[in-house]
């Protein structure tokens, strides 16, 4: 299947449809939603502003702002900003560390406290014993200070796979 999505979505379900997407088999081919403003610059967020509807969209597409809409853009006009969002399935090679379902768990418990460091959200989330998430984090370079937001989408993958993988 060879499909495009396009819509307005009603706000309150975008985490939802960018949780539907990201677990859907067949990916569309583009997508492109107007969408809150905040939320567009969630999805799209780098470091150190990388959060968890980030790390989970940007693992599976590209994904940009690519129009800022004005309230009187609208009829009636919304209390709140929009902008277009277009997300590009990324193409996965078989070379990846991790499986979709895999770093989505990882991620979700990386991301669970996030002003807390890695190493704690990690120990915390059951992943391995302090030591073990000390040495991985230790083996990347990592400091025992650092925070999920400051991790680049490629960086997640990474830390992932050491993690699933150990």
């Amino acid at each position: 299947i060879n499909y495009k999505l396009f819509g307005n979505i009603p706000y309150y379900l975008t985490g939802r449809l960018m949780k539907i997407l990201s677990e859907a088999e067949k990916k569309p081919k583009t997508a492109v939603f107007t969408v809150q403003l905040e939320v567009a610059e969630r999805l799209t967020a780098a470091p150190p502003r990388m959060n968890l509807l980030a790390a989970i969209t940007q693992f599976w597409a590209n994904a940009e702002i690519i129009a800022r809409l004005k309230e009187e853009d609208f009829e009636p006009p919304p209390k709140v900003l929009s902008a277009v969002i277009k997300l590009v399935p990324k193409i996965k090679g078989k070379d990846s560390p991790v499986n979709d379902k895999d770093y989505y768990r990882f991620v979700k418990t990386l991301f669970k406290q996030p002003r807390k460091t890695i190493i704690n959200n990690l120990r915390n989330g059951s992943w391995a014993d302090f030591e073990t998430v000390r040495k991985i984090l230790k083996q990347r370079g990592f400091d025992e200070k650092e925070r999920a937001h400051n991790l680049d989408i490629k960086t997640l993958e990474t830390l992932s796979g050491d993690f699933i993988n150990s």
